[in-house]
């Protein structure tokens, strides 16, 4: 089966090409997702031991019909969807996790790979309502199936806001003329958001 992966990235390609020589609107949907139609959110890693590349996603429930057009229930209740050759959803502790997932960002340093992700407790029918507070998981794995739990990132902004993006951030020495990445220095990640989530 192809993987979600290429299927997506062929199917922009497609449509963006022929939306580009007929001058017209693209098509809607764009591409699909065929587990329940919802997936954002999107962080990619190669998985050097399989020697495949992986999708990591928030896989929100789009195709649920819900009589409250108000009703965002949808967007609660789904595990973090991986898209290879091999399609599924990751399979991560529930120790650190919950009902909700959304939004995870993963990154390879020194045979560890760091996911943070976003976790809500429960289900939720409407938007800021109490108890619907997401929170910050921080994640580890050598292999990216088996995960660990390595803590919450504690946010003086408080706990209202879900959508984030870590960086890499390294060190960089000056040496003989050139600019370079000081190998031996701890690697660092910062949290970024937008200034609406209240992370600064």
């Amino acid at each position: 089966m192809k993987s979600l992966l290429s299927a997506m990235a062929s199917a922009v390609a497609m449509a963006f090409s022929g939306w580009a020589q007929a001058g017209e609107a693209a098509p809607k949907p764009l591409c699909r997702d065929p587990v329940f139609d919802g997936a954002a959110d999107v962080s990619i890693v190669y998985d050097r031991a399989a020697k495949l590349w992986k999708m990591f996603y928030t896989n929100r429930r789009a195709t649920m019909k819900l009589p409250d057009p108000d009703d965002v229930e949808w967007v609660h209740g789904t595990a973090i969807g991986v898209a290879t050759s091999r399609e599924g959803t990751a399979d991560l502790p529930k120790a650190c996790t919950d009902a909700t997932l959304w939004a995870p960002d993963v990154f390879y340093e020194n045979g560890t790979h760091h996911m943070w992700l976003t976790v809500v407790r429960g289900i939720f029918h409407r938007w800021g309502v109490a108890g619907a507070e997401g929170r910050v998981a921080h994640l580890t794995s050598t292999d990216l199936t088996k995960w660990n739990c390595e803590g919450t990132v504690k946010l003086a902004s408080g706990p209202r806001w879900h959508q984030r993006t870590v960086i890499q951030v390294a060190e960089l020495v000056y040496k003989d003329g050139k600019l370079g990445v000081n190998r031996d220095a701890d690697v660092a990640f910062q949290l970024h958001a937008p200034a609406h989530s209240g992370l600064h």
